[in-house]
């Protein structure tokens, strides 16, 4: 499956002017943790968020901006059962998303940190959470935002934004001496202090769905997570007897939905849905194991598998499942209609 980003990733070149001087507010790390649950009377997911500034920082954070952008051959998600922390996140989502909606994923946004929070859809695609007050200072942190939809979880990106205040950082607008910054200039101030990043969030799976294709998605998470340090090539002491325990995690959940792809490719279904469970049988493994690992230490535990590896290919895993488990279910249906005829 392509993804999009409406929210695109750019090096930032600083032009010299009399303003260089200035101490501007960049982010330069920020720690964003996703974690996601599934709701299933309500058929959604749920999306909570905690970002960590880093100590390093120069600015607060004001502003966390997710990618919510939609494929043209996706799904058309409905809007039943989001809620919204306020009226204000209500009429905004409810104003906007008519116009929007054939490029975005309809998000809901039922929890805030505080009244100083609001949150909104955008005409870039994106979900946009942001303090009026309140920010988020150099190694302080702030939690309980968290948006639902009935999107699959996917690797978005992001962007965090810092308390920018123009009439103490820029120059007199009127100033028309030669030394006098430009627009653009200050255009590219504005997005060189801000943190550029990944995390979860939601996405339409394809219209029309293909298993074979679902797998290849499902085997870039793992790629993508490793890359992104989501998981870790630890020793798989999990492994099964058709596994090595040296060759890596990564490498043995690459290797299991592989083998998944080359039996839906044969035509073995029921194969592959207990090759498939296998796969996620890992998954809860590894996230176990990783749960163990940050009671044992808590300050600086290993990254084994994240909260947002977990996500990724717990969730897309089990949509492939219940799609296997569809096809094998009409396969039967009609081989029963053929017997009675």
């Amino acid at each position: 499956m392509r993804m999009t980003t409406g929210l695109w990733i750019a090096s930032i070149v600083l032009v010299p002017c009399r303003a260089s001087s200035q101490i501007y507010p960049f982010l330069k790390s920020v720690d964003i943790n996703s974690v996601v649950t599934y709701d299933e009377s309500k058929s959604l997911y749920l999306y909570s968020y905690k970002m960590q500034s880093s100590p390093i920082n120069i600015g607060s954070i004001q502003k966390l901006e997710i990618d919510i952008s939609r494929d043209d051959g996706s799904k058309t998600l409905d809007t039943s059962g989001l809620r919204f922390d306020s009226q204000f996140e209500w009429n905004n989502f409810h104003e906007r998303f008519p116009q929007l909606s054939k490029g975005m994923v309809p998000v809901g946004i039922p929890l805030l940190p505080g009244k100083e929070w609001i949150g909104m859809v955008t005409n870039r695609y994106s979900v946009s959470i942001s303090a009026d007050s309140a920010f988020v200072g150099p190694g302080k942190s702030v939690r309980s935002i968290v948006i639902t939809s009935k999107g699959l979880p996917s690797i978005r990106a992001c962007i965090v934004a810092p308390n920018f205040q123009d009439d103490l950082l820029f120059p007199n607008i009127e100033d028309t001496s030669s030394n006098a910054m430009t627009t653009a200039q200050m255009d590219s101030i504005r997005e060189a202090v801000n943190y550029h990043g990944w995390t979860i969030g939601p996405t339409a799976p394809p219209l029309n769905f293909d298993a074979s294709i679902w797998v290849d998605t499902v085997l870039s998470y793992i790629h993508r997570s490793h890359e992104l340090g989501w998981i870790n090539n630890e020793r798989d002491d999990d492994a099964e007897q058709d596994e090595r325990k040296e060759a890596g995690v990564v490498r043995n959940l690459e290797k299991r939905l592989t083998q998944v792809r080359d039996l839906i490719d044969s035509g073995k279904i029921d194969a592959a849905k207990k090759s498939l469970e296998m796969f996620l049988d890992k998954v809860e493994k590894l996230r176990k194991r990783q749960k163990r690992e940050e009671d044992k230490n808590r300050k600086s535990p290993k990254i084994i598998f994240t909260s947002e590896a977990y996500a990724l290919l717990k969730y897309n895993g089990e949509y492939l499942l219940d799609h296997l488990k569809e096809e094998d279910h009409g396969r039967h249906d009609k081989k029963e209609k053929q017997d009675e005829k």
